[in-house]
C-alpha cells in the first residue's frame, strides 16, 4: 500500500496537483510489488539490451495511448541511450548527458 501511496504523491507533483483521470490506480496489479521477483545474479549486456528491446517493441505495439512504466533508473538510463539520440529535441535545460548518467530517485518520474 506505501507504494501506490508514494506513486500517487509523486504522479501529483509531476501533475500539478492533478492526478489525470487517465489513471486508474484500482485496476492496477500491485501483488508483483509484495514479493521477490527478481534473481540474485546480474543480467549480462546482452540480456539487459535484449530485454529493452522486448519493452521497447511492446510499447510500440501497444493499442494504449497512455503507458505508464515503471522501474529502477538504470532501466531507465537504458531506454534512453537505447532510444534516444544525442542530436534529439529535448526540452530546455535538459540535456542527453544528463538523461544518460543521472539517477533517477526512488519513486521518481520522467514524463
Amino acid at each position: 500500500e506505501k507504494v501506490k501511496e508514494r506513486i500517487v504523491k509523486e504522479t501529483k507533483l509531476l501533475f500539478g496537483g492533478d492526478v489525470p483521470n487517465t489513471v486508474d490506480f484500482d485496476c492496477i496489479d500491485w501483488s508483483q510489488v509484495n514479493v521477490k521477483w527478481w534473481n540474485d545474479s546480474a543480467e549480462t549486456k546482452e540480456e539487459f539490451t535484449d530485454r529493452l528491446k522486448e519493452l521497447t517493441n511492446m510499447i510500440q505495439y501497444s493499442p494504449y495511448e497512455n503507458i505508464m512504466i515503471v522501474g529502477h533508473s538504470h532501466c531507465f538510463r537504458g531506454l534512453v541511450n537505447h532510444l534516444i539520440s544525442p542530436r534529439s529535441r529535448l526540452p530546455d535545460g535538459v540535456t542527453f548527458s544528463d538523461l544518460r548518467a543521472q539517477k533517477l530517485n526512488n519513486c521518481g518520474m520522467m514524463q
